[in-house]
Order: structure tokens, then sequence, then C-alpha cells
């Protein structure tokens, strides 16, 4: 079975409180075995981290 993680954000800008950036994602982690199987934040980790790395990697700048 396939694992999907969606997660939406809305960063906010501290000083004026409007939204600097508002998206929606959706990431596929490992696969388990059946629907029996519990899912753990080891199935997402590839998900996970890869959305830190796009948050970490996002300039407002350009």
């Amino acid at each position: 079975m396939e694992t999907h993680l969606y997660i939406e954000e809305e960063l906010i800008d501290a000083s004026t409180r409007k939204p600097v950036l508002q998206v929606v994602r959706l990431g596929e982690g490992e696969g388990i075995k059946n629907q029996d199987t519990p899912m753990s934040l080891a199935n997402l980790k590839t998900v996970v981290d890869g959305l830190g790395t796009d948050v970490t990697a996002f300039n407002i700048k350009k």
C-alpha cells in the first residue's frame, strides 16, 4: 500500500501579519505491506525531510 502526506502551509510575516507563502503539497512515502500494517513516521521520513528542505530553500526576495 502507498503512503501519502498532504500538507497545507501558510507562512505569515511577523511584522505585517500578512501571508508570505501559501502552499498545498502532496508527498509520497514508502509503501507498507497491507492495511493492517501500522504506518509510522519512518514511512514518511523522506517526505517530511523533503518538505523541510523546500521551506529552508525558499527565498521570498526572488
